[in-house]
């Protein structure tokens, strides 16, 4: 493991409960309360597949006009929701501390735009990344391999070389497609089922499999080395890429 690179809302901050808030309240305003089964559908997501699982959900035409009134919404209520602070996931702070002192070198990968995720950089840290990927920087962003690719670039490692980390299954299938060692963890305390073998994307690490019969549902207790363990795991079972 020479790189890690971090999705950011779930995985890094505990912002997904603010993007699901302002996800259900677009909904509404679009004319149709989303159920929870379809907004889970939305984690992870970059704006335009958001919009068109809306625009689907309530009967509207996915347009240009549409998505640009759905980013302008995105935009006010996330900064406004974001300015009542933000806090770590458990253990990530301490990852974060250990992993810049050990000098590998760490990226944000997030399909969030360049100015909501900037102002989440700045509040993490942004001494702890050597780089960042945003949703808006990309061709193809997650569940396509564009974002990776790139955070693994700017790490300056091969993508197989880095460790992705995750908690949407989006995120995860973006990092295997892009040839990365893919460890998909679902918040433990989001309206999301826990990740099983059957359950997970074909291909990526869970925490039963790399440390069977820890029940290890966050971070909360994890270390580097750990971290290595989970990277020396996924050589053991099949890889996208």
């Amino acid at each position: 493991m020479r790189a890690i690179l971090w999705d950011m809302d779930g995985t890094l901050i505990n912002t997904e409960p603010l993007w699901e808030q302002a996800t259900y309240e677009l909904s509404e305003r679009l004319g149709r309360r989303l159920t929870p089964e379809r907004r889970e559908a939305t984690i992870g997501c970059a704006l335009r597949d958001t919009m068109a699982i809306l625009a689907a959900w309530t009967g509207r035409e996915l347009t240009e006009e549409l998505i640009r009134d759905g980013n302008t919404f995105f935009h006010a209520r996330m900064t406004d929701l974001l300015s009542g602070g933000i806090s770590f996931r458990p253990g990530i702070k301490t990852l974060l501390n250990d992993g810049l002192a050990a000098g590998i070198p760490m990226v944000v990968v997030t399909n969030t735009q360049r100015v909501l995720a900037d102002i989440c950089i700045a509040a993490m840290g942004p001494e702890f990344f050597v780089a960042s990927v945003a949703g808006n920087e990309v061709e193809h962003p997650k569940p396509g391999a564009d974002p990776y690719i790139k955070g693994a670039f700017l790490a300056g490692v091969p993508p197989e070389q880095a460790l992705v980390i995750e908690d949407s299954k989006t995120g995860a299938t973006a990092g295997l497609a892009a040839g990365c060692r893919t460890l998909y963890l679902p918040m433990d305390d989001a309206n999301v089922p826990p990740a099983t073998s059957s359950s997970k994307p074909a291909g990526s690490i869970i925490m039963d499999e790399a440390f069977p019969g820890q029940q290890r549902t966050n971070l909360g207790s994890t270390s580097l080395s750990d971290l290595q363990q989970v990277f020396d795991f996924g050589g053991q079972v099949p890889t996208i890429g």
